[in-house]
């Protein structure tokens, strides 16, 4: 997809993009690679179209129920988020969803981002990265109703379109089985001072946050968005006829 001069000139080199990921090490790589597959698992691969028609003839109406992927999504990375884990979990759905393009905006200077966020790009294969602070223009150029995922400080301008923001999960410090990789994974993550939102192995957590994620061994360096599911990204249109009589 091609965008105005203006918006081209923020588009982020592939030569910064492929350094990023040859700077991320093949563990944090692996790491993301597992998050993917695990997004995989769980949540099942939708049609990008799908129709259900119905007719009562004795009521006298039909109805045709369309489900279409929508036609983009853009990813909203504030200046400051570090969570490369979270990033591909979140774009896993639309994947799964058949959206197509999902288009990366970073709101601060490229040479800035951490080099997991630009290697878990690459992993999940969005390949349109900008770096601007005010993402306004580049959506006003996008047709239809698409969707847009916020990641940490970055401001999302008014928008007809659904939005779902991440959140940095609260995560109890003790009997942390890997406490260096887990930081890693979640370097803006908050005390779990009202419960927390994941459970690792080895740990009791007690709190009123519901049943939180829990990640068992072999997991600890995932992550899963539990409530953003491929159906988030499709849109549903609803056509009503009078139905012939007989």
């Amino acid at each position: 997809m091609a965008f105005s001069s203006a918006i081209e000139a923020c588009r982020v080199p592939d030569e910064l993009l492929a350094g990023a990921y040859e700077g991320t090490s093949a563990l944090h790589r692996s790491w993301i690679k597992t998050t993917l597959a695990l997004a995989e698992a769980v949540f099942p691969a939708l049609p990008s179209r799908s129709a259900v028609s119905i007719e009562n003839r004795a009521a006298g109406f039909g109805s045709v129920r369309t489900e279409t992927a929508a036609p983009w999504t853009v990813l909203l990375i504030g200046a400051g988020y570090a969570s490369a884990v979270r990033l591909a979990a979140a774009i896993m759905p639309a994947r799964l969803a058949g959206v197509e393009p999902i288009i990366a905006v970073w709101t601060g200077k490229p040479e800035a981002a951490p080099s997991a966020l630009f290697a878990a790009l690459e992993l999940t294969g969005v390949e349109q990265v900008f770096a601007m602070p005010d993402p306004a223009p580049l959506l006003g150029e996008l047709p239809g109703q698409g969707r847009v995922l916020a990641f940490g400080a970055a401001d999302v301008p008014p928008l007809p379109c659904p939005c779902w923001r991440d959140r940095a999960p609260r995560i109890a410090a003790d009997a942390l089985p890997d406490e260096t990789l887990v930081r890693w994974a979640h370097p803006d993550a908050l005390p779990d001072t009202d419960g927390a939102d994941v459970a690792y192995a080895g740990q009791i957590v007690i709190g009123d946050a519901g049943e939180p994620l829990v990640l068992g061994p072999g997991l600890e360096g995932c992550w899963l968005h539990a409530e953003l599911t491929p159906a988030f990204f499709m849109n549903t249109r609803l056509e009503l006829s009078v139905a012939d009589a007989d």
